[in-house]
């Protein structure tokens, strides 16, 4: 994940007109809104919101919002993640964040999106009169609320902590998936000729330390943890653990670390196929040296080289005998 330059992204956001709120007990997250004077007309007549989430960790939720809002967004928190090229988003491309373009009917789908990896997700109002939000059928059931009141924003926040999650993990399955792809035909071609010089050493170990690079994914307290704002709301923490279960990260998380520990064992496998290739070809070579040692103390002990032959012989086998 790259995390974001917060405060500059923060400060961007608030001089460009976005409403800008630090939410009560959150301190990974703020939630940016669309003023309604610049959100779509449909939008505001469905009461839905053209807001976002965004995560200190390098991902954004966003909710009701259309497609070219959805790119204009992400195209400028993704100008202050750190170690990009650019460390401003370009005032030029906040003007398509407010181009105006038509809007389905009813809120849009709650869209995460973290560099290029984004997941989409249905989610609607509830109008049974119910005040608690919920999922059903794989589809988020938001409560209104108030317009004094922030339950409805905390409640998408408690699931928009799991759909970052998601998108992380999926992040990180994309990256084992591709890294996989590249190790697979190790094992075909050790099986097919029975060596290892289809890489190097060197090959070797940068795979390895791929691999450990990846499993760093289980120190990520972002991934593999409880988010710390639900030790303030604790009310709302089974939204996010119904969307958690829903999603299967746990699950997920257990899935690549065995695909990992496969890999892992298979490089380790393949490591000890050219230590033991290496150690064969030197323990040879020394022996060579050792037969090649003892030809010539044979003859020079049975007088076939004279005194100072041995000398010379070995000058005549690294130089020639030059004529």
């Amino acid at each position: 994940a790259v995390p974001f330059d917060y405060a500059a992204l923060e400060s961007f956001l608030r001089r460009s007109e976005h409403v800008v709120a630090k939410l009560p007990g959150v301190n990974d997250a703020m939630h940016v809104r669309l003023p309604p004077t610049l959100a779509p007309a449909e939008a505001a007549r469905d009461d839905a919101p053209a807001d976002a989430f965004v995560f200190d960790s390098g991902a954004v939720v966003l909710w009701g919002m259309t497609w070219e809002q959805e790119r204009a967004l992400i195209d400028v928190v993704r100008g202050f993640a750190r170690g990009e090229p650019s460390a401003r988003a370009p005032r030029s491309l906040l003007s398509r964040l407010f181009a105006s373009a038509p809007v389905l009917a009813g809120p849009e789908p709650a869209v995460v999106a973290k560099a290029e990896q984004t997941e989409a997700m249905d989610w609607v109002y509830r109008t049974d009169g119910n005040r608690t939000s919920e999922l059903r059928r794989d589809v988020i059931r938001v409560a209104r609320a108030d317009e004094q009141s922030d339950d409805e924003v905390l409640d998408r926040l408690a699931f928009s902590y799991a759909l970052m999650q998601t998108v992380k993990l999926a992040h990180v399955e994309e990256q084992v998936d591709t890294t996989l792809d590249a190790m697979r035909g190790m094992s075909v071609q050790l099986a097919r000729t029975g060596r290892a010089n289809f890489i190097s050493y060197v090959q070797l170990n940068q795979h390895i330390g791929q691999v450990m690079q990846l499993r760093e994914f289980n120190l990520d307290s972002d991934i593999v943890e409880t988010p710390d704002y639900f030790w303030e709301d604790s009310a709302r923490e089974e939204m996010y653990q119904r969307l958690h279960r829903e999603l299967e990260i746990t699950p997920r998380s257990a899935m690549l670390n065995r695909k990992l520990s496969l890999t892992q064992e298979s490089l380790q496998n393949v490591n000890a196929v050219i230590v033991n290739v290496h150690s064969t070809r030197l323990e040879a070579n020394i022996l060579y040296f050792v037969a090649f040692e003892a030809c010539l103390s044979a003859a020079h002990l049975f007088g076939f080289l004279p005194e100072g032959g041995l000398k010379l012989l070995l000058v005549d086998l690294l130089y020639g005998s030059g004529g």
